[in-house]
């Protein structure tokens, strides 16, 4: 199969799957990601974030939705995210907030995108809130970094992103942030959800454990914040060992 069929084939499967979840019944979609999600509303977010920060925890929101069609779907995200800042400050909730940039607009227009990025991580910056940019599929790895260091250069630094271990290219990138952003850097790692071709990312569970573990190290080696998101025991236990040699 010529690399750029089994590419494209890949990445129609990894947005099949996703697709799949829109004609479930919705009392199956609730009950896979009761564990992941805080609620169908606003509301029900505000009152799992109440709950659980007289438990200690903090938190990072996310409104779901990625690769909309239209641009008149960014500007719903776009004034979904600026509601929720509002009702995190209202409610003096300890939580940054995370977005997807394809929801808005990153592959259908680059520039507004942009735009519509800046003014909600602006607007989070007026109230010291951090926004971090989640790693969607390759086709968008380069744009999704690019954004964070324009906005970087721009002034605005509340602003990072995910990096996928499984993806070849992640050291690479991780020192391109630690030679462009410095101590301004601020990462998260996991392993990457989407279905990615071989010529661009590991696909056995062990490569993929590995090569996320390579990336913790360079991270923590660069002196820079990282986050960790993993449910994987051997990423959990090297990381606690990799904090604790530091």
């Amino acid at each position: 199969m010529l690399p750029t069929l089994a590419l494209l084939m890949v990445g129609a499967i990894s947005r099949l799957i996703v697709g799949m979840t829109v004609r479930m019944p919705k009392w199956f979609v609730r009950w896979v990601s009761r564990r992941y999600v805080a609620g169908s509303s606003l509301d029900d977010a505000v009152k799992v974030m109440k709950r659980l920060e007289k438990e200690g925890a903090c938190f990072t929101v996310d409104v779901l939705g990625e690769e909309i069609s239209t641009m008149e779907e960014a500007t719903y995200f776009l004034e979904e995210y600026q509601r929720l800042i509002d009702a995190i400050i209202e409610n003096n909730l300890p939580s940054n907030i995370s977005i997807k940039p394809t929801a808005f607009g990153l592959l259908i227009d680059r520039e507004l995108a942009m735009k519509n990025i800046e003014q909600l991580v602006q607007k989070a910056a007026e109230h010291d809130m951090f926004v971090r940019l989640d790693m969607e599929d390759h086709r968008v790895t380069e744009d999704t970094i690019q954004v964070v260091f324009d906005l970087h250069a721009k002034g605005i630094t509340n602003v990072g992103c995910v990096l996928q271990g499984r993806l070849h290219r992640t050291l690479d990138d991780i020192a391109r942030f630690e030679k462009t952003l410095g101590p301004d850097t601020d990462f998260r790692i996991c392993k990457g959800i989407y279905l990615e071709p071989e010529e661009m990312a590991y696909t056995s569970r062990q490569d993929i454990i590995e090569a996320t573990n390579r990336c913790i190290d360079a991270m923590i080696a660069s002196g820079s914040y990282v986050g960790i998101a993993s449910h994987d025991h051997p990423v959990i236990n090297h990381s606690l060992q990799a904090l604790s040699d530091a």
